[in-house]
This record gives structure tokens, C-alpha cells and sequence, in this order.
């Protein structure tokens, strides 16, 4: 097992450097689908390969030893590989690219900050949130920081003005089982973040606010996607730590 894990990780941290897909994955673990409308689980590792069954948005699957090399695939910009799996004992092949250690997101439209209380869901808090403040010319600050026993980490910012300007607000996330700026695109894109444009995918480079429905001014590099409008700004990175996701109200 030892041997295995450490692959794993030479793997992820060359593919990282190399900008290949990462195989984050070994025999037996549990992933979760992310896609919205589910992914298909197929006979062979190709798009036309025969449909074994229709794995739903919320789907668990096992991974299963596989004597073949990953194949490479791409949907919606994301690039992955087709993995062999376990879906309610049917076996076949999946996308990846949709595919999550963390389970997927039930939305509530009453939640201030929706990904603070999906990671109280997901995994037990290491204690009381930290608080902090501070004071600036017209406002005042409030700053928690939370951690959890999985290591991610949230940081929570209200700015105060003393006008009748709306609060400032700035959630900051860290997810250190993440290794791409897409696990973290497929997360938000799960949350509802884009749904003023369902066909709206992964950005694989700059874009004007005029191409596209959502109107972001979209920022693209390697390891970075900077997206903002009008009314919100989500900056997410990676790294060898994994994911940090930056979301603003503007």
C-alpha cells in the first residue's frame, strides 16, 4: 500500500509540474459524481463505447484495479482519464474529470455562506473558529477562521461601513485534497455559482465579458482563474497544497 501511495505521489506532483492531468486516485477509494446531469459508466474506456448505466449527480463509485494505462479524455475543457469502476455492481468505465473524493453539495437557498456549511457537513471542526478585527477609516472588519479535521480551512471577512454601502464580504477556502483549479471550478459549478448560464465550462484561456453570458472579465493562467463581474470576484489557485478559493461580493 506504501508503494502504491508513494506513485501516487510522485505522479501527482510530476503531472503538476507538467501540467498533465494528475491520477489522484487509487484502487478501492470512493468518489463521488459532480457532474449535474451524471455521467455515463461505459463497456470500454472510449466515448462510444457501450453505455453500461447512467451514474446520477450525487453517485458513489469504487475504484477498481485496472491492468490497462489510463486513457486520456477531455468534456467541457476538463482534462481526465476513464477509470475503471464499481457502480452498484456494475462495472465499466467513467470520466474522472467529474469525479470528487468529497461528496456532492446539497444546495440550500437559505445558507449565507454555502461552502462553509458544506465543510461542517463534511467533516468535523478542530474547534472553535478564531476571531479577529479590525478598524479602518469609515469601517470595521470582522475576521473568523475556521479549520477542520480533513485540513481544509476557511476565512471568513465582513466589512462594516459606516454608510449605507452594503457590507464587504471575502470567503477564502483551502482544499488540500484538491489538485487542480478544476476540482475547485466543478465544486462552484455544483454550488449554483454559474447557473445564470448552464453551458457555461471550464475557461482554458482569457476572456472578455462580451464572450461570455455570465459577463466575467476571465483571467487564465497554469495554476490560476480569476473570474469577477459586477456583483462577485472568485480567484482560485493551485499548488502543491492543493486549492485556495477566493470569493468576493463587489
Amino acid at each position: 500500500m506504501k508503494k502504491v501511495l508513494l506513485s501516487l505521489f510522485f505522479l501527482s506532483v510530476s503531472s503538476y509540474l507538467f501540467g498533465e492531468a494528475p491520477v489522484w486516485y487509487a484502487p478501492g477509494d470512493k468518489l463521488t459524481v459532480l457532474a449535474p446531469s451524471g455521467l455515463n459508466l461505459r463497456e470500454k474506456a472510449d466515448i462510444n463505447g457501450k453505455l453500461v448505466i447512467k451514474v446520477p449527480y450525487g453517485g458513489k463509485l469504487t475504484v477498481l484495479k485496472d491492468a490497462a494505462k489510463p486513457v486520456v479524455f477531455s468534456f467541457d475543457n476538463i482534462d481526465g482519464h476513464w477509470v475503471y469502476a464499481d457502480y452498484a455492481g456494475k462495472k465499466g468505465y467513467i470520466f474522472d474529470g467529474y469525479l470528487s473524493t468529497l461528496p456532492a453539495p446539497e444546495v440550500s437557498e437559505d445558507s449565507q455562506y454555502p461552502l462553509l456549511d458544506y465543510l461542517y457537513s463534511v467533516s468535523e471542526s478542530s474547534g472553535d473558529p478564531e476571531q479577529d478585527g479590525e478598524g479602518g477609516e469609515g469601517s470595521m472588519t470582522s475576521i473568523e477562521k475556521y479549520s477542520f479535521d480533513n485540513k481544509c480551512t476557511a476565512e471568513i471577512s465582513v466589512t462594516d461601513y459606516w454608510t449605507d454601502d452594503p457590507d464587504y464580504i471575502r470567503e477564502v477556502y483551502t482544499f488540500p485534497m484538491m489538485t487542480r483549479v478544476e476540482d475547485a471550478f466543478i465544486l462552484l459549478k455544483a454550488f449554483g455559482y454559474f447557473s445564470g448560464d448552464p453551458k457555461f465550462v471550464f475557461p482554458t484561456q482569457s476572456i472578455s465579458p462580451k464572450e461570455n453570458k455570465l459577463k466575467f472579465e476571465i483571467q487564465k493562467s497554469a495554476n490560476v482563474l480569476t473570474m469577477y463581474n459586477d456583483d462577485i470576484f472568485i480567484q482560485i489557485t493551485a499548488d502543491k497544497n492543493g486549492v485556495t478559493l477566493d470569493i468576493r461580493n463587489q
